[in-house]
């Protein structure tokens, strides 16, 4: 008995601290399943090539994200490397734009321009412009919520470009006994190994372990509802959702033919002598009492506009994009249309960036370069009225003249490096070490005046 207990406790404490021959943390302990396609990801992207009131929403924030530029900075010294790497990959974008202003003022760090990883992220693909893989990547995550990124190697095993694979298109995950993945994309059906591909995801709360889950796939309902609506619109337009007319034949007490008969033969003729538009209004006569009853369905009554822009104005809202950012200006001023683009940039485009961040530094630099740090420019625009407020304010030696053009939206001047504004006269008390009287005359009084 004192066996069996001494290899339980030696088995579960190899598990817990990753000795032994597992090598394994308890989280890696934890057996997987392969995972299937999500039941809903292509839906989603036909629902996005094919509706307005989806795409116009999505596309507006991955283009406004993919926008924006990538940088890459390494440690000058090596014995900094671990801590500065540290910090910066678990602070805010604040946090680290204080600590790369600090490091960058103190040597600690240098921008590398045209570094491999700032490569691989502008330009992956040797058949699309970055741009539009880098929108193609913020589209899935923001749709299924998760894109795969096939990595492109030379014959060294350098990663010298990636591909966006639809998440459709991966159709089980790797596994701790199958350790790869199986892709059927257009012409390729296979396995790929699970070093080869990078998967960013947002995780789903019922199984984080499995595929990912994005804010598309909680629309389902509303998207159903506004295809639905705008198919019965498209066929009443096209044919009418009712029959115009419904016309009945009486027949007369000596008919000898069946009443179905008599409609039917009442109706072929009137589609052989009403059936092209150059015959409207040419009279049509049948044999025996007949009554007609127009139809007129009444769009207003339905709701059909209301309801289909409710959905609409939703699934924009879903996506945190303000209706000026997207062409609607019906109850909009100067001031709001000046906040949509900073509200864009603050709830939209900035949380994309710093997932993408994240998921670049942990996958994609370790297998290009390990001591590099990567950031992106900060996309939210100058307020307006700050930038205004600055080239209008009084000067004072409070500033620099270089923050206050960075304030107002300008770069920086060389020449002015270090300058600041002489306090305006008055502005500032003197007092002397040894006052002493006026020796000056007072000046000349005339009469009161009465």
């Amino acid at each position: 008995m004192a066996g069996l207990l001494s290899r339980v406790k030696r088995f579960f404490g190899a598990l817990w601290t990753g000795s032994g021959k597992s090598s394994r943390a308890l989280p890696r302990g934890v057996p997987l399943q392969p995972f299937g396609v999500r039941r809903g990801s292509r839906v989603w992207c036909r629902y996005y090539k094919d509706h307005a009131g989806l795409r116009v929403p999505v596309e507006t924030k991955a283009a406004a994200a993919a926008r924006v530029r990538w940088r890459v900075y390494k440690p000058v010294n090596k014995d900094d490397a671990h801590a500065l790497s540290y910090s910066w990959k678990h602070a805010t974008p604040e946090e680290r734009a204080a600590l790369r202003r600090k490091a960058l003022e103190s040597k600690q760090i240098v921008e590398v321009e045209g570094h491999l990883v700032q490569r691989l992220i502008e330009d992956p693909s040797p058949r699309h412009p970055g741009l539009e893989v880098r929108k193609l990547m913020c589209i899935y995550l923001d749709g299924p919520g998760e894109c795969f990124l096939w990595l492109r190697r030379a014959e060294d095993g350098t990663v010298v470009g990636f591909e966006v694979l639809p998440p459709h298109a991966v159709l089980t995950t790797p596994t701790e006994q199958q350790p790869s993945y199986q892709v059927s994309y257009n012409l390729f059906s296979g396995a790929i190994p699970e070093t080869d591909i990078i998967w960013l995801k947002h995780l789903d709360p019922e199984n984080p372990e499995g595929r990912g889950a994005g804010r598309g796939l909680a629309l389902g309902d509303e998207l159903d509802t506004s295809e639905a609506i705008q198919t019965s619109m498209k066929a009443g337009f096209e044919r009418g959702p009712f029959p115009d007319v419904i016309v009945g034949i009486k027949p007369d007490e000596a008919a000898t033919l069946p009443p179905e008969s008599l409609v039917e033969d009442a109706t072929k003729r009137f589609q052989t002598e009403h059936g092209s538009p150059d015959k409207a209004g040419k009279p049509f006569f049948v044999a025996g009492d007949t009554t007609a009853t127009v139809i007129q369905p009444n769009n207003r009554n339905m709701q059909t506009l209301q309801i289909e822009q409710a959905l609409r104005d939703f699934m924009r809202e879903s996506y945190n994009v303000n209706p000026e950012i997207i062409g609607k200006l019906a109850s909009s001023t100067r001031a709001t249309s000046e906040e949509a683009k900073y509200n864009l940039a603050e709830h939209a485009v900035l949380p994309v960036l710093d997932f993408l961040r994240a998921g670049f530094q942990k996958f994609l630099v370790p297998k290009v370069d390990p001591d590099a740090l990567l950031d992106f420019d900060d996309p939210r625009p100058q307020a307006f009225e700050r930038a205004l407020a600055a080239m209008t304010a009084a000067p004072n030696p409070a500033f620099t003249m270089n923050e206050l053009r960075k304030l107002a939206g300008y770069p920086a001047d060389p020449e002015l490096e270090g300058k600041r504004f002489l306090p305006l006269p008055g502005a500032q008390p003197v007092q002397d070490e040894h006052p002493t009287e006026p020796k000056n005359p007072p000046p000349p009084r005339g009469p009161a005046a009465d």
